[in-house]
This record gives structure tokens, sequence and C-alpha cells, in this order.
């Protein structure tokens, strides 16, 4: 349901479902939200988080953000199992956008995390609000705390 509704928030998106192996979602912009949740189906049985990246990557897909929603694991037999996808997000940066900014949305919460650095942003459990947090997050901790500093409580 998330990522439809980000589908709705942002001016170009693509959408892909992954678990073992990435499917690119298309999504009817006639439909609603809940009429287009419905119809994406997952599969799920494995987690390889690297795959959204690599297919980033090798496709040469123009970018500003990545939104992962996972359970942030790599349950695949993916490399080693200290291994990250990290090095990924890296190398986007490196070769087609030093901007790129990782959303990465724990929606399962074992405590495992893919990403860190620069321009990454993980988050435990989710709400609509994730994406407005999302916006927050890409303009700064100073436009965060001023947020916070002025809201009513009233």
């Amino acid at each position: 349901m998330l990522a439809v509704i980000s589908t709705k928030m942002c001016d170009e998106v693509l959408l892909f479902s992954f678990d073992t192996e990435i499917k690119k979602i298309n999504v009817s912009s006639r439909s609603g939200i809940i009429e287009k949740a419905l119809s994406i189906l997952v599969n799920g049985g494995g987690t390889d988080i690297t795959l959204p990246l690599r297919m980033m990557l090798q496709n040469k897909i123009q970018a500003d953000r990545i939104i992962i929603l996972s359970d942030n694991e790599i349950n695949c037999r993916y490399g080693n199992k200290n291994d990250t996808c990290q090095k990924y997000a890296d190398e986007y940066r490196r070769k087609i956008n030093k901007n790129f900014w990782v959303h990465a949305i724990d929606l399962q919460g074992y405590g495992t995390q893919q990403f860190i650095g620069t321009r990454t942003n993980v988050i435990a459990g989710w709400s609509e609000k994730v994406l407005e947090f999302i916006f927050f997050a890409e303009q700064g901790l100073s436009t965060q705390v001023k947020t916070i500093k002025n809201y009513n409580i009233n």
C-alpha cells in the first residue's frame, strides 16, 4: 500500500517487486490506491535486497532516490553472511548520481541494516508519515529540527 501511495506523491516512479527475482510493476493511473495495491502480486520466499540497485546500475536508470520497503535482509544465498548491499549504493553514486538517496524502510524489525552513510535514511516500521519524513530527511537535519520546534501540541 505504501509503495502505491508513493507513486501518487512522486513525479516519476518506477515500481518493482522483488524477492529472489525482480519484477517491474505497472500500475494503472486510472485505478484507486487500494485497487492498485491489491493488483500487486507478491511471491515471497526469500529476499535479495540487492536486486533493485543492481537492476538500476545495469540499466543506467537515473534516479534521485530509491525507497526500499523490505525486511532489509539478504537471505537468498547472495554473497556471504556479512555482505551488505551498501556497495551497490556506493557504486550507483560513483557511476550515475552522486546525490542519490537511499531510504530503507524496515517492515519486519529483525534489526538488520543494509545501508549506512551519507544520504542514507533507515526507518524501522511505517505509516503514511514515512513519505513526509523522507522529504524532511532529504532537506537536512535543520529542517527536521525546525519542524519539531514549530509543532503545535495544543
